[in-house]
């Protein structure tokens, strides 16, 4: 009870400041896939319930429309990066790439309003957490026994609400010029240690890659798709390093 109050109480704070780019966003949304539901059918209108916390087998749960718009904003990213013709529905005369880059503040509210929770994040993410952590410190992790004190490279495949996780509990965050989503396909992280005469420090790289070299299956570049975003001490004293 008391995590699920700290959930609902980090939700309500975050719900009562909803930047006006969401609901430029929705309306753009809107005219696209139900321009007329807002007056004619209105369970269809996302502006109806904006933003609702549902707590369904004691796992908390958003409704409304922005998580009906994120869905359906990163159903129309996945559909264009995986070669969808350009003038299909619903893209029809749009610009496939301008109508995901306006659309996508609803995916990337979604994430905020509940992958992004902090006392949600370290709960879901505990054992990837501990794994990480466990390597990084030199220790065999309880967790994941195949991770032992000889462990020297570790890759984790997850989604990307194990990217929101992480990215939460250790204070990371990111965006793109040339990818409206910050945990599109491709897109990884690296936490790596680093050890030198003046003491040890931890890198955290990130990959990722445009959407339109997504939707190409361009060859990734290194020097163009991978930057340094965070270091420090340890995983515990990580500071922000600025992007290019």
């Amino acid at each position: 009870m008391q995590e699920q109050n700290a959930i609902t109480r980090e939700f309500n704070q975050r719900a009562s400041a909803i930047p006006p780019t969401v609901s430029s966003s929705m309306n753009t949304l809107q005219a696209v896939l139900a321009p007329t539901a807002c007056t004619t059918d209105k369970p269809h209108c996302l502006s109806t319930n904006t933003a609702i916390l549902a707590w369904k087998n004691d796992k908390p749960h958003l409704e409304g429309g922005i998580a009906t718009g994120g869905t359906a904003a990163e159903n129309l990213l996945l559909e264009y990066a995986q070669g969808m013709p350009v003038h299909a529905e619903p893209f029809g005369q749009k610009n496939p790439a301008t109508l995901i880059e306006q659309v996508f503040p609803l995916h990337t509210e979604e994430s905020w309003l509940i992958r992004r929770l902090p006392t949600l994040a370290a709960h879901k993410g505990a054992t990837m957490i501990s794994v990480v952590q466990d390597v990084l410190a030199g220790k065999p992790s309880t967790a994941l026994p195949a991770a032992t004190e000889q462990t020297r490279l570790l890759v984790l495949s997850g989604h990307d609400t194990n990217l929101d996780m992480l990215a939460t509990f250790y204070g990371l965050d990111w965006s793109f010029t040339d990818q409206p989503d910050p945990t599109a396909p491709d897109t990884t992280l690296a936490f790596e240690l680093w050890r030198s005469p003046n003491g040890s420090y931890v890198t955290v790289r990130l990959f990722h890659q445009s959407l339109e070299a997504l939707r190409t299956l361009a060859a990734p570049n290194p020097a163009v798709n991978m930057q340094v975003i965070a270091s420090g001490p340890s995983l515990q004293t990580l500071h922000p390093t600025t992007m290019h």
